[in-house]
């Protein structure tokens, strides 16, 4: 595969893992002088262990990805699934649409608290016991022990049994 001339603009190359070939080639166009961000290798998983391909130190990052799923805790972007289920800010705000809205608030929350706690070395998770009667939404533990629990709530009105 021959990069040069560079086009411009960004290119997204998917499936990544299957094109051995361009993940070579992306090293050799960034070796040569290609600037940060001209591509974006993406795949759903990583390149085989002995493909015959650069590992891409110092060249290529692997962002952390968070999935696409719309359960609980699994959320990435709480906007681009309300948007998929055709929730309009006229929608949302029905009490029809309560429950969805709860949910994308938690999902929201939850991303947002993922983010920061790994930028400072944290983990983050949630507890629910065996019978499902009590959870906690977050938990968030640090390199040193430290550990936060976090309970969502977007209504203003709650039991002390639901905290």
């Amino acid at each position: 595969m021959i990069l040069s001339p560079l086009p411009r603009g960004t290119h997204f190359i998917d499936e990544r893992q299957h094109r051995t070939d361009a993940w070579n080639a992306i090293r050799r166009a960034v070796d040569s002088g290609a600037p940060a961000g001209l591509f974006l290798p993406a795949g759903s998983a990583t390149l085989r262990p002995g493909a015959g391909t650069h590992s891409g130190a110092g060249r290529i990052l692997s962002p952390r990805m968070r999935t696409m799923g719309l359960h609980e805790h699994g959320l990435a972007d709480p906007a681009l699934a309300a948007r998929l289920m055709n929730l309009t800010a006229r929608k949302l705000a029905t009490p029809v649409a309560a429950d969805k809205v709860g949910k994308l608030f938690e999902s929201l929350v939850t991303l947002t608290v993922r983010v920061i706690a790994e930028a400072h070395g944290a983990t983050v998770g949630h507890l629910r016991s065996q019978d499902g009667q009590q959870e906690i939404d977050l938990i968030v533990e640090g390199d040193e022990g430290q550990v936060i629990a976090i309970e969502v709530k977007l209504s203003p009105d709650f039991k002390d049994s639901e905290v």
